[in-house]
């Protein structure tokens, strides 16, 4: 196993690019199997997976999956007043439920959190060895 380096403030300087991230938009396209189809989604930002991660919730935690999806849902624009007219929709994110199933809206989101940088477990505590 290579040994592992700690970061120090000269590799953070001498490789900026490398360490610094991303201001700019970025979208992933994802399979939704059911749907034979692709959707795009933009990579939420800190403030929005945090705002998301803060909704009231009921028991099944959809509240804040249901959020997410539709504020990162590029294309289709599940925005769209049309749309949202057409499946009946009380609520904006009304249209999230009625498009995709539970599994699937909790998928997006994990995936949208995982590429967001909010993933858990990747970073783990380096166990000191006794002499």
């Amino acid at each position: 196993m290579a040994e592992k380096k700690t970061l120090k403030l000269a590799d953070l300087i001498k490789d900026k690019m490398k360490y610094q991230r991303g201001l700019e938009i970025q979208t992933e396209e994802l399979e939704i199997e059911r749907l034979e189809a692709t959707v795009i989604i933009e990579i939420p930002d800190d403030a929005l997976c945090l705002d998301a991660l803060n909704q009231k919730d009921d028991e099944s935690g959809s509240k804040s999956d249901d959020y997410l999806v539709y504020t990162i849902m590029h294309e289709p624009n599940l925005k769209d007043k049309e749309l949202q007219k057409e499946y009946g929709c009380v609520e904006p994110t009304d249209i999230v439920s009625t498009i995709f199933t539970r599994g699937e809206i909790a998928d997006i989101a994990s995936y949208a959190l995982d590429k967001a940088g909010f993933k858990r477990g990747t970073v783990k505590a380096i166990e000191k060895v006794k002499n």
